[in-house]
């Protein structure tokens, strides 16, 4: 199962995978001058309440950049809020990120947003440039599955 989401020249797309979603994105190309990279939120259920969190980015900015903005909780400087994923595509697998003992599967929406930096500044998030895409994050069911080949969708984090 694949979504797919356009609003003001961002795209995005996101595909079903077994427990994970992988997130592919565009830009036209009048959106691509001064790109920091994309933050992404996403928003699930848990016990019937609606929770929400960023996806952690592997790399943030360099410590001058939050020297600068030193508002910035240390502890959230990985947050793609404040450091961007640099990359066109990202794979979420729940429970990486959030402080429960499973993950937490059902219908997800994720909000991506490109963001940019001018001066060494990141600039505030746009509203007008965020797409929402929803998908259902859960397990693949065995009995229905095919033997098929992932290696792309499996390494495109790496």
């Amino acid at each position: 199962m694949e979504k797919f989401s356009t609003k003001n020249g961002v795209s995005v797309m996101a595909y079903k995978g077994d427990a994970m979603t992988l997130l592919a994105f565009d830009l036209a190309s009048n959106r691509r001058k001064n790109l920091a990279g994309f933050t992404i939120r996403y928003k699930y259920k848990v016990n019937g309440e609606w929770q929400q969190s960023y996806i952690f980015n592997r790399l943030k900015f360099p410590k001058s950049f939050f020297d600068a903005h030193s508002e910035i909780p240390p502890e959230d400087r990985n947050s793609t809020l404040y450091s961007p994923i640099q990359k066109f595509n990202w794979v979420h697998v729940p429970n990486t990120n959030i402080n429960t003992e499973l993950p937490s599967f059902g219908d997800y929406t994720y909000e991506v947003t490109p963001r940019y930096m001018v001066d060494n500044t990141l600039l505030d998030m746009d509203d007008a440039l965020t797409v929402k895409v929803k998908i259902n994050v859960s397990p693949f069911n065995l009995k229905k599955t095919e033997v098929g080949f992932t290696r792309g969708f499996v390494s495109s984090v790496g």
